[in-house]
């Protein structure tokens, strides 16, 4: 029933009550009156309620699509909000490294009040006076000043220079772990978005038998009643329903656990409440058209990349040039390499130049910024220094042959990983296979049951056929959509592992 049909009936019903009480006698009609408007008040109130909910209803329930859910996804998940991050901290750590080799300026700046200015004892000899006896004398102003600049900068130091180069392939290694996380978010999201989708039509299977088991019982229990049959077959059959229904309610569970599973993927709050559109029954795996508008978008995404159900060297090299974490691999590797070299240049001195410029003033009697002209002095110092270290207890070599170890370890990983990924890569190319042989038969079981279904709607209407005959067929058609439905189901979760293992997931660039 449509909101406005649920709006006329309602408004109609209260309306008969107040006439009907208005048409009573005398004595009582002012009693009635008060009874009709409130009646007619309580109609408002009931449609302003039922209006409201349903309003409130429709924007909890909002419409998501495939497209819709991916791009959330990719702006809310927290692996992908932790991997920008870390990519922006690469970027300063670019920053970072050549301020190790940019120039360094310092200044100074200060001033000092002699309270007393400090005395020392001289031989008085040194003035004439008398061998063996002192004269004090003070040195020192009452006001000082003392200001400079200096500038070093670094002519060789193997470690920063390497350093620069060392940055910037972190910041590349941090851009590849980023599109690899992007590309297993894409993933999730789709196969979690799919699990909705075969979650609804698990449900309407169990909703179906528990349909049939109730018209059976309907028919049996006026067989019973009409003396035909005993008791016996309604008890069978109550027992039959009441052991069905936990399984309804698992598949109502199982869709609330996928929508908020869904939800965990795109980032967002578990509580939010969306109408997943799809419709596996009517997707063609081996068709261009969509067939349903509800699946506009999933076979949109579906079509974004190509499926080659045969494995071959050009495969593999797509895998390395494609996928996010074996690009991410072979940038540490690169990374690593630079360590190495940044580890040998330990071993090398290092050489800077500086120079300083520097002032001081003295002033005795009250402050005047840097005295007079004659009270200042300046001086310049320019200056090369090198430093060698010839010995620290073995460090260097130590750290050296760490670093040589982890890149070993990292070209093990890489070799791994690419294993893994070619193997993810059949795997996925002989479900998809497989689910093509499969997907005429199975298709065609559910062409089967349709017509079955029709054939006990008619035989129904024409006698020759119970109502019993049409929920058994019903039933079928149920399980054979069910059947179909899990054909989709895998062969949509397979595409999407495919893309993955191949490094061409939709929504994700791939050329950078």
């Amino acid at each position: 029933m449509t909101k406005s049909q649920k709006i006329s009936k309602l408004t109609k019903i209260n309306i008969v009550l107040s006439m009907s009480l208005l048409k009573t006698n005398r004595s009582k009609m002012r009693s009635n009156i008060r009874i009709g408007i409130l009646l007619i008040l309580i109609t408002v109130l009931q449609l302003n309620s039922s209006i409201a909910k349903e309003s409130f209803q429709d924007e909890a329930k909002q419409k998501l699509t495939l497209t819709q859910a991916i791009q959330t996804a990719l702006a809310n998940a927290t692996e992908i909000k932790q991997a920008l991050n870390t990519l922006e901290d690469a970027e300063q750590q670019v920053l970072v490294s050549w301020g190790e080799v940019f120039p360094k300026i310092d200044t100074d700046l200060g001033y000092q009040r002699n309270l007393e200015v400090p005395v020392n004892f001289l031989p008085a000899e040194i003035f004439g006076g008398a061998a063996g006896t002192f004269i004090p004398v003070a040195f020192g102003a009452d006001n000082s000043w003392t200001g400079g600049i200096t500038v070093s900068q670094t002519l060789f130091k193997g470690e920063a220079f390497v350093g620069i180069a060392t940055a910037k392939l972190y910041r590349l290694a941090q851009t590849e772990a980023h599109r690899a996380t992007a590309q297993k978010v894409v993933t999730q999201t789709r196969i979690a978005y799919y699990n909705v989708l075969i979650a609804k039509e698990r449900y309407n299977v169990e909703l179906a038998t528990i349909n049939r088991l109730k018209q059976n019982l309907k028919e049996n229990e006026a067989r019973v009643k009409a003396g035909l049959v005993d008791d016996y077959d309604v008890l069978r059959i109550r027992v039959q329903l009441k052991n069905q229904e936990p399984a309804l309610a698992r598949a109502e569970n199982g869709i609330e656990e996928a929508k908020r599973n869904l939800n965990i993927a795109m980032g967002i709050s578990v509580k939010a409440n969306f109408l997943v559109q799809g419709d596996l029954i009517k997707f063609d795996i081996m068709s261009e058209n969509p067939l349903s508008e509800l699946n506009n978008e999933i076979k949109k995404v579906d079509k974004m990349t190509p499926v080659s159900t045969e494995f071959s060297d050009q495969v593999e090299s797509r895998l390395v040039d494609l996928r996010g974490d074996l690009r991410s691999l072979k940038v540490r590797s690169d990374l690593q390499d630079q360590r190495i070299l940044a580890d040998k240049t330990n071993f090398l001195p290092s050489l800077n130049a500086s120079y300083s410029m520097r002032w001081n003033a003295a002033q005795n009697g009250s402050p005047n910024f840097f005295g007079d002209a004659d009270q200042r002095a300046r001086s310049q110092v320019l200056g090369i220094n090198m430093k060698w270290n010839l010995y620290s207890g073995f460090k260097e070599y130590t750290s050296l042959k760490r670093s040589k170890i982890e890149k070993k370890n990292i070209e093990e990983q890489r070799r791994y990983s690419l294993e893994n990924a070619v193997n993810q890569t059949i795997t996925a190319q002989h479900r998809i296979q497989n689910l093509y042989e499969l997907a005429p038969s199975v298709k065609e079981g559910l062409s089967l049951a349709k017509k079955g279904y029709e054939r006990s709607i008619a035989r129904q209407k024409n006698g020759f056929g119970s109502l019993l005959d049409v929920t058994d067929a019903e039933l079928q058609l149920r399980q054979a959509e069910l059947n179909y439905a899990d054909v989709v189901y895998s062969y949509l979760s397979a595409k999407a592992q495919y893309d993955f293992a191949l490094g061409m997931v939709p929504f994700v660039n791939e050329k950078n």
